[in-house]
């Protein structure tokens, strides 16, 4: 990085441009952290991968809530990104993921998700 110097400076600009976004993030990674750590069997790899995965989700809250507003023709309240996030990190993705699977007809039998069949 010596030979570019505004580096930092960019990456501190995207950031100010996207700060809500990061706060969305970050309220997704705590829940899942926090709704995670009462269950002593989940390991820390696990949970941070959730973890993770959730805040990554949670970045695109504001574009897909206002898409899915649009969609059904409510009005859109930029304030509700926070409470999903906070829902999002709670429930977690693996619980997410596997609703949407049932909903679209990919569940299996067994109740997981087989990719190999």
């Amino acid at each position: 990085m010596p030979d570019r110097p505004d580096t930092w400076a960019a990456m501190i600009a995207w950031l100010a441009n996207h700060r809500n976004e990061a706060g969305y993030s970050i309220l997704a990674f705590v829940m899942s952290i926090l709704a995670t750590s009462r269950n002593k069997k989940t390991v820390w790899r696990d949970r941070m991968t959730g973890a993770v995965m959730c805040g990554i989700l949670c970045f695109f809250a504001q574009p897909t809530l206002t898409a899915l507003c649009a969609i059904f023709g409510w009005t859109f309240p930029p304030e509700l990104c926070w409470p999903f996030s906070a829902f999002v990190g709670y429930i977690g993705v693996d619980a997410l993921f596997s609703s949407v699977r049932k909903r679209v007809g990919m569940e299996g039998s067994d109740g997981g998700a087989n990719a190999d069949s």
